[in-house]
């Protein structure tokens, strides 16, 4: 089901929403979510879609908070994919989880806990610069578990950022790494001769310009 908004800033929008009662309809399975302008929070809160979701997309949203329902309504969601976001929304609670990608990104992000997370995929997230990894403190005190089910990761087009987790994705079993046209990253690789989380069996791809 594709949804296209654009410039939903009236109270009556809201109500429109609200009427549509996407939430009651249980044959929706894939929902994917278009902006093109501006969008009211309670617009965005009355389009939530039904608990049994398996997949949903967002592309083009611009807002700096997402709607509460993505992280308290879809208990099933197995994959989820945003596209040209500003922001990332709170998805720890999102237990089952299996493939999220993330295409052009203008913010930074930040690692969260997913724990049935198989596949991580970002595109073209060409202002993204650190990826926050856990700390000494919390690799030796075992008090983090963040996407131990990681099996491949994919990056593809960032040339800005810096470096990989690698307390993090040391402790997933990753078995495909992917990095392709993110010099800074490919420029590390090569400079270390590979990386040590890297389990021998782990296939690598490396694609530069």
């Amino acid at each position: 089901m594709v949804i296209i908004i654009d410039n939903l800033n009236d109270e009556s929008d809201a109500i429109e929403a609200q009427n549509a009662a996407l939430k009651n309809k249980n044959g929706i399975r894939n929902m994917h979510l278009e902006f093109r302008g501006e969008v009211r929070m309670d617009v965005m809160e009355a389009l939530q879609p039904p608990p049994n979701l398996l997949r949903l997309s967002f592309d083009g949203y611009v807002g700096i908070e997402f709607p509460r329902w993505i992280t308290t309504s879809l208990n099933n969601l197995k994959y989820l994919r945003i596209m040209y976001c500003s922001s990332l929304p709170p998805l720890g609670n999102l237990e089952f989880l299996e493939e999220l990608s993330i295409l052009g990104l203008t913010g930074d992000g930040r690692a969260i806990a997913f724990p049935k997370l198989k596949s991580l995929q970002f595109f073209y997230c060409k202002e993204w610069t650190e990826w926050e990894d856990i700390t000494e403190e919390e690799e030796e005190k075992d008090v983090v578990s963040i996407m131990p089910c990681l099996q491949r990761l994919v990056v593809f087009n960032c040339p800005n950022l810096k470096a990989l987790p690698h307390r993090l994705l040391h402790r997933t079993p990753l078995d495909e790494l992917d990095i392709s046209y993110s010099n800074l990253l490919i420029e590390q690789f090569k400079s270390r001769g590979g990386y040590e989380f890297l389990s021998p069996t782990c296939q690598v791809k490396i694609l530069s310009h």
